[in-house]
């Protein structure tokens, strides 16, 4: 008979591998601070039941004659539950934050309150840029987000990424901070 393996403390390291990917559903609306200084934005391709990072030239979701949907991924520390989270944007919120941004360039900081705007999940999202007193709120650390995604995604950190302009010491450097590990 197979024994239980009890624990008395919690393993030692990073809570998670990365910040949890979140999208917004129909029946919570999502309030918090941006974390990170600027959007990442990605084409995807939507294969194998999940989203995937299109590469330039040929990729398995172009064999598979997919559209290369663009999406965007920003870091929240929401209000209420306190949880730092990585969330998936479409096209219209990605434009409504960076149009109602006093700064396009530098988000972090902003208070950003994400809702759907119908009863569905896949109904149109939408994204409102408002005012805070986020005085007594200290905000993490800004991710590095392609580090994160590309954990998610399951991609080798000294790959090269085309139009990224973080360094790639950085992102190497964040991916091991974020898996414990180290890359060879």
């Amino acid at each position: 008979m197979n024994e239980i393996a009890w624990m008395e403390d919690p393993p030692k390291g990073p809570r998670l591998p990365h910040l949890p990917l979140t999208t917004v559903r129909a029946s919570k609306e999502i309030r918090g601070l941006i974390t990170c200084e600027r959007i990442l934005g990605v084409g995807t391709h939507f294969l194998g039941g999940r989203t995937q990072p299109h590469y330039k030239g040929h990729c398995a979701g172009c064999e598979a004659l997919l559209p290369i949907r663009p999406e965007a991924y920003v870091s929240i520390l929401t209000v209420k539950p306190t949880n730092h989270i990585l969330c998936r944007l479409t096209l219209d919120p990605w434009n409504a934050i960076l149009d109602q941004a006093p700064n396009r360039k530098m988000l972090r900081g902003l208070h950003v309150t994400l809702k759907r705007s119908g009863a569905r999940d896949n109904s149109r999202l939408l994204a409102k840029i408002d005012e805070f007193d986020y005085s007594q709120v200290r905000l993490p650390e800004p991710p590095l987000l392609i580090a994160h995604l590309m954990l998610i995604w399951g991609i080798d950190p000294s790959a090269q990424i085309e139009g990224v302009t973080e360094n790639e010491s950085e992102i190497i450097e964040e991916f091991n901070r974020i898996t414990g590990g180290t890359n060879a």
